[in-house]
């Protein structure tokens, strides 16, 4: 038999290992691969944790910087002049946090716009009765409103007053003004102020969303704002922010700005009678809710500090102020010490305030004023949140929703139950603002 044919050998002789005793050769045009260096290893893992450690850095020198912490702390932006809420309220924030421990909490606003300058003495602000703001030593101890054109932004103000308080009812002012932040006035717990205290325990903070001021500005407009400037475009213009109100930390109110647009001087009052327009606008919606104008007196006009927890709508402030409330076999008697000439009915609702909620409308409680010569002026329907005319005794002359409101009178809050440690708070309508409260025995 024939041998069988060789088969052919396709390998490259010149690339063909030999065979060594005992070792089988590689197969044909396969290369052994070269055994590593030491050293590339060494190079590549250094390298590997040159990466990690520059990463690693990257990422904290980032959030350092997004931070602003360490030396990476970056200047805030320079304050306007003219600054709108916004704006004025981060530097007002930032003015709170070295002052006796920070946690402070922004509860109300306002912001002053008009073409006269003026400075006053930060002194002699009463927010209740027996209870003033006390200038802080070393701070601002005057404001100083310095003239904007009227032409300037809308919803800017060169003057802002901040109010804030801590979770111990402190409260803590703080002006913006020409740019600059500083610390103004104080008030500390128990200094003869429980109302406002207790008061401003019923508002919640102002959120970081609220409406900006140039939104209320055009909410205001947007019912009878632009037609008043056209008419006056010399008008001052006043924005008060009140936080919204809750009672156990649940919001019944939400918060709401206060724009006016007024003829008078802003710091000096006068028997001059100008017109006036007013529009509350709810903070959270930007919405408008109610606006009214016409004409008043000037001689209450001036910075309006708030003189308490801004409750929505508007408020008599200084116009209306209490006696001490005393019992009655049906209730309380609450003298009126002072009223504004032309106060009346109309401009005033009334609301009792608890820690736990709003008790108008409850059966059997109602509030009659009674002039000082015993007739009855008005009765104030808490389930209709109303003025009606007296049902006997009634006075001659105006009555129910027109009555006179006058030094002297007594208000007769009428209540099946106690309400000791309660409040009752005027709230008004139309032209004023601010709000006064009395706690009852």
């Amino acid at each position: 038999m024939d041998a069988p044919p060789a088969a052919l050998d396709t390998a490259d002789p010149a690339t063909t290992a030999p065979s060594v005793a005992g070792v089988p050769a590689p197969p044909p045009s396969v290369t052994a691969a070269p055994a590593p260096s030491a050293g590339l290893t060494v190079r590549k893992s250094w390298m590997y944790a040159v990466i990690a450690v520059v990463v690693v850095l990257a990422l904290v020198v980032g959030s350092l910087w997004a931070a602003g912490v360490g030396p990476f702390v970056r200047a805030p932006t320079p304050l306007p002049s003219n600054a709108t809420f916004s704006q004025a309220r981060a530097a007002a924030d930032r003015a709170t946090n070295p002052f006796r421990g920070g946690g402070w909490m922004l509860i109300g606003a306002a912001g002053i716009s008009s073409q006269y300058g003026a400075t006053l003495p930060f002194t002699g602000y009463n927010l209740t009765p027996n209870c003033s703001l006390v200038p802080i030593p070393g701070g601002a101890q005057s404001l100083t409103l310095p003239a904007a054109p009227a032409s300037g932004p809308a919803g800017a103000a060169p003057l802002w007053l901040f109010i804030y308080r801590n979770s111990s009812l402190g409260v803590l002012v703080v002006t913006i003004s020409g740019g600059s932040a500083q610390l103004a006035a104080t008030l500390s717990p128990g200094n003869g102020c429980t109302t406002y205290e207790d008061l401003s325990a019923l508002v919640l903070g102002v959120s970081g969303s609220v409406t900006d001021s140039p939104q209320a500005i055009s909410a205001a407009n947007s019912v009878g704002g632009s037609a008043f400037l056209t008419a006056h475009p010399g008008a001052t213009i006043a924005l008060l922010l009140g936080g919204p109100v809750g009672f156990g930390g649940v919001q019944v109110r939400p918060a709401a700005w206060m724009v006016t647009y007024t003829l008078c001087h802003p710091t000096s009052g006068s028997s001059a009678t100008e017109p006036y327009f007013n529009a509350t606008v709810d903070a959270s919606t930007g919405q408008a809710t109610n606006s009214g104008s016409g004409n008043r007196s000037c001689a209450t006009s001036g910075i309006p500090l708030p003189t308490s927890p801004t409750f929505p709508g508007s408020k008599p402030g200084s116009a209306l102020s209490f006696g001490s409330p005393v019992n009655i076999s049906s209730g309380y008697r609450i003298p009126v010490d002072t009223a504004t000439s032309g106060l009346t009915t109309a401009d005033l609702s009334v609301e009792v305030v608890d820690h736990s909620g709003v008790l108008a409308g409850s059966p059997g409680e109602y509030v009659t004023a009674e002039a000082a010569s015993g007739c009855e002026l008005a009765v104030f329907d808490f389930s209709s949140g109303t003025w009606v005319s007296p049902s006997a005794h009634a006075c001659n002359g105006d009555t129910g929703a027109t009555a006179p409101v006058s030094s002297g009178d007594s208000w007769l809050l009428t209540a099946p139950i106690s309400l000791s440690g309660d409040f009752l708070v005027a709230l008004g309508t139309g032209s004023y603002s601010g709000s006064t409260s009395v706690i009852l025995p």
